[in-house]
């Protein structure tokens, strides 16, 4: 996928908003109830949209931002326990 120059805003998926002002790209975590932590589902969401801007050759610049009071608290522990519960 390109985008133009004139796009400000692309796409959001469940949690990373991406927005775009010419040859910049901010992508934006937004899981700030989880202190944006690291699910499955937000670092699948996170590795597509870098890969569609890596694929881009008109983004020459990516920044990574965040919704809340913290970037990322890193790996969803939550999700992890419950995964080795349930294995």
């Amino acid at each position: 996928m390109t985008m133009t120059d004139t796009d400000t805003t692309d796409t959001a998926t469940r949690w990373v908003r991406i927005e775009r002002s010419g040859a910049v790209a901010l992508l934006t975590l937004d899981r700030p109830q989880a202190r944006n932590a690291l699910s499955s589902e937000l670092m699948t969401e996170l590795e597509q949209r870098l890969g569609d801007m890596a694929a881009d050759r008109t983004i020459k610049v990516v920044v990574l931002g965040a919704v809340g009071t913290a970037f990322s608290s890193g790996h969803d522990l939550k999700e992890m326990r419950a995964s080795r519960d349930r294995a």
